[in-house]
């Protein structure tokens, strides 16, 4: 019987992604199909199964030949059948490249917030996450804007970064500075004027404060699913992202070669955590502190 990669879905669009593409990967590698363990978005109140829209590869997992729901550990656990899965669990925020090299029946629990999971695959990855019924109207006129001009999507992230004070301790919401030096040093380097698409959950705040060197468009508010938003990104020439997973992977799906995306330095209000792996070596750093 051929093996099974299966990974725990958990978090937002953003989060999910990055677990998918760890799992899909290694699946790729050793020649296993993917299953999605997807009850810990169903238990939770404020997050949902966000990939159904997406063309992805994997199979929602069988709950009879699942670990046990509670957070499993490294450790072998024997599965009906006789069958062993190895559980493997995140150990730190960092890349592990122990996980690239896992095969046989595997249990992935973690984040995996790093290309170098996936980045051997990164063509499989692109050709899965895409929305499989097309764009609705409203995402498609956005989208026929973005590729008539020189396109930046730019996304700002607020929501629980300023709401809730444990969020708020570990990301923290950017603040304009970090806007203006990126916008400013984004138009230095493409040398004209870039027409900027702003993707945020605040698109009020965006409109009262926001100033940027360029026609500018907020996108959000237009009832737009995330997962279309998600795409408008990745269909901008360059990118401005937020210290956020879902502008990460809006500007990881973009496959141009010779796109420029501009990150916030650091990610992290709390500067105890380590970021070494999760920003591709081709991204440039952008100072996001006075």
């Amino acid at each position: 019987m051929p093996s099974t990669v299966t990974v725990r879905i958990s978090g937002g669009l953003g989060n999910q992604l990055f677990q998918y593409a760890a799992g899909r990967a290694l699946a790729l590698r050793t020649g296993a199909s993917l299953a999605l363990d997807i009850r810990p978005v169903e238990k939770s109140r404020s997050r949902s199964f966000a990939l159904a829209p997406f063309a992805h590869a994997g199979q929602i997992a069988d709950r009879k030949i699942l670990p046990p729901a509670g957070g499993p550990a490294l450790w072998w656990w024997r599965r009906r059948g006789g069958r062993n899965i190895q559980v493997h669990s995140e150990k730190s925020f960092a890349f592990d490249p122990v996980v690239n090299g896992l095969s046989g029946d595997v249990y992935l629990n973690g984040y995996f917030q790093s290309e170098l999971y996936f980045a051997d695959h990164a063509d499989n990855i692109r050709h899965d996450i895409r929305i499989a019924e097309g764009f609705g109207k409203a995402a498609e006129a956005v989208s026929r804007r973005i590729a008539d001009v020189r396109s930046v999507s730019l996304h700002i992230r607020r929501g629980d970064y300023v709401s809730n004070p444990k969020a708020a301790r570990v990301h923290g919401a950017l603040d304009l500075v970090y806007y203006r030096r990126a916008a400013e040093h984004m138009t230095s380097r493409i040398g004209e004027e870039p027409h900027f698409f702003v993707f945020t959950d605040d698109p009020d705040w965006a409109r009262a404060n926001l100033i940027l060197p360029g026609e500018t468009v907020i996108v959000s508010g237009d009832g737009m699913s995330d997962q279309e938003e998600l795409m408008l990104m990745a269909r901008c020439r360059h990118h401005i992202i937020a210290n956020s997973s879902f502008s990460w992977w809006g500007a990881w799906l973009n496959p141009r070669e010779d796109k420029i995306v501009l990150a916030p330095q650091p990610w992290f209000a709390d500067r105890t955590r380590d970021e070494g792996d999760l920003i591709p070596s081709g991204w440039t750093r952008i100072t996001a502190s006075p």
